[in-house]
């Protein structure tokens, strides 16, 4: 579709994939980022959690996710929040911080997907 709209995907810097946010934990997904990716694409995921990391990671340019902000709704608070009047750290920069910190372990490791 994209050749017939005259959009050359091989042009782009990056190209957005998603949202994968509810099927990314499949095996569907993460065929499609490996094969994407293997023709030289540049990919970047919406919506992709730690779970696809784990799954296809390496295979992406880059991705984005609100899950950390989702998770920090429903948790308790970071310590450094215990004393503030928020309800929560949804919109946190040190939960934030953390979260980043345990994905980079994450991403660290090898890919799933082969």
């Amino acid at each position: 579709m994209y050749k017939l709209a005259l959009v050359d995907l091989y042009s782009l810097p990056v190209v957005g994939l998603g949202s994968v946010c509810r099927r990314q934990n499949t095996e569907e997904i993460g065929i499609l980022v490996k094969s994407l990716s293997s023709l030289g694409l540049n990919l970047h995921g919406f919506g992709v959690k730690k779970q696809g990391i784990e799954r296809y990671g390496k295979y992406l340019h880059s991705s984005d996710s609100m899950a950390w902000s989702l998770g920090a709704r429903y948790s308790e608070k970071c310590f450094l929040c215990v004393n503030n009047s928020n309800k929560n750290c949804a919109n946190c920069l040190n939960y934030a911080l953390m979260w980043r910190d345990k994905l980079i372990g994450v991403i660290n490791k090898p890919a799933v997907v082969e």
